[in-house]
């Protein structure tokens, strides 16, 4: 799941190889070293019941605001300990020689816990820590669990780590989603979709920029899979503050064939929302879509534009 090249399989490497137009190649080195087609772990000396959350009555270890990140730093000294003399030789984990390993996944055993627990799949940092793999600093790392670290997850939290944020609400208010499955960092199908032209643009740099376009001309686009002239930006007329950028796409391949159809899709970016969804509304971007309002989601698996969808969004309504 982390490093096939097969044509049409499903892994983090083939996914990123796509999604970053052929520039960037995610090769992946498993820790602790395997001498036999098994994987094998690591086993801490404390319970599971240690990594999630206190409870006085169901779980008296459990963990606190106040003992967090002690227990982490433990968990994970503890394991880069273990695997530090494992590492192979002759790879270069430190490219950009700033010091610091970029990203290292936790894989650890087992189901996951509530949303937002530690023993949920996310990404965070852990450079301040100064914990040391072959003589360098782990910076950022990504945890997944056993049960809920498919290939879709995995790569939702390593483009974490390559900058670009959540475009669902964090709140437990969920009444309407203001992008779903259009983004991966909104809703991670399976197999894990694209990114949309505005965050490869934006937050990862595979899009060098998006042309604004005029009335009254004819312009041509490429779907998104595409690494040229696959968006164009439109600037609102009635406020500075928002803009509309359109890209196409196309549900085929190996990562886009999870979208629910194919046509143009229009997005609203709102450039007083400093980054993603995650604290919203107001949201950074909106996907329009038949049936939405301030409070309804609609029907975002109609979002695309195409004469089998058949609808103009109102674009003064969002």
């Amino acid at each position: 799941m982390y490093n096939s090249l097969s044509p049409g399989v499903v892994s983090v490497r083939n996914y990123f190889w796509e999604e970053s137009y052929q520039s960037l190649d995610v090769v992946t080195h498993m820790l602790p070293t395997q001498t036999q087609p098994v994987i094998i772990s690591y086993q801490h000396n404390q319970p599971r019941s240690y990594y999630t959350t206190y409870n006085e009555v169901s779980n008296p270890i459990g963990y606190t605001s106040g003992n967090f990140s002690q227990r982490r730093m433990e968990l994970f000294s503890a394991v880069l300990s273990y695997v530090n003399p494992m590492l192979p030789s002759g790879v270069n984990f430190d490219a950009d020689n700033d010091g610091y390993i970029d990203n290292v996944i936790f894989l650890l055993r087992g189901s996951h816990d509530g949303w937002g627990n530690f023993l949920w799949p996310h990404k965070s940092s852990i450079g301040s820590l100064g914990l040391q793999l072959g003589g360098k600093t782990v910076g950022e790392y990504n945890l997944g669990l056993e049960f809920m670290s498919g290939v879709s997850t995995a790569c939702h939290e390593f483009t974490h780590t390559l900058g670009a944020p959540d475009y669902y609400h964090y709140s437990e208010d969920s009444t309407y989603s203001p992008v779903g499955m259009w983004d991966v960092m909104a809703n991670n199908l399976n197999p894990p979709q694209h990114t949309s032209a505005f965050t490869k643009w934006k937050y990862i740099g595979w899009i060098d920029s998006i042309p604004t376009i005029a009335p009254n001309q004819t312009y041509t686009i490429n779907p998104l899979s595409s690494s040229t002239n696959n968006a164009f930006r439109i600037n609102s007329p009635y406020t500075d503050d928002e803009y509309f950028v359109v890209e196409y796409r196309r549900n085929i391949g190996t990562f886009e064939s999870s979208l629910p159809g194919s046509g143009l899709v229009v997005w609203r970016v709102n450039g007083d929302v400093a980054s993603g969804n995650a604290s919203g509304p107001p949201d950074e971007l909106y996907v329009y879509r038949p049936t939405s309002s301030p409070t309804a989601t609609g029907t975002l698996n109609q979002a695309f534009l195409s004469a089998e969808s058949g609808w103009i969004p109102n674009t003064r309504t969002k």
